[in-house]
């Protein structure tokens, strides 16, 4: 605040101050009524989330939490004959390894950041994050050409 006392307008015009006033107030009234209906929905989710029978399945996903539970949950759905393997998940959602590039595919974009923050959150959790941050280390002490790469590891 001590920044605002001390700095100096752009403008005194009392044209532009008004309408922009009224916006910004507007705008405000938007925020909280966007905030309000974020809020229900998160309540619905987290409701409908606990009556489903897999729920115990995913909250208990390490790193998952109450935010990427719900959303795991949404990604292999109720019906999981749709994913015959682990691969058809990987390949569809975008994050399996790719050996080949023949072309740039289809890729639902929710479910690639879904698994993406997933996995960054999980590695919190991780028992092995001691060991990352050793190899991390001695790759890029024994080849300098890998520091980059050690970072991703």
């Amino acid at each position: 605040m001590a920044r605002f006392s001390s700095s100096v307008p752009l403008t005194e015009d009392p044209a532009v101050i008004e309408p922009l006033s009224i916006v910004a107030k507007m705008l405000v009234c938007a925020i909280r009524a966007i905030e309000r209906t974020v809020e229900q929905l998160q309540d619905k989710i987290a409701t409908l989330f606990a009556q489903h029978p897999d729920h115990l399945l995913f909250e208990n996903l390490p790193g998952a939490g109450k935010n990427l539970a719900p959303r795991l949950l949404c990604v292999f759905g109720s019906d999981r004959s749709c994913w015959p393997d682990a691969t058809a998940i990987q390949k569809y959602s975008g994050i399996a390894p790719v050996i080949e590039l023949h072309r740039r595919l289809f890729r639902p974009k929710f479910l690639c950041q879904t698994f993406h923050e997933f996995a960054n959150q999980s590695i919190h959790q991780s028992n092995l994050s001691g060991q990352r941050s050793f190899t991390n280390a001695n790759v890029a002490k024994e080849n300098p050409h890998l520091r980059h790469t050690s970072a991703r590891l």
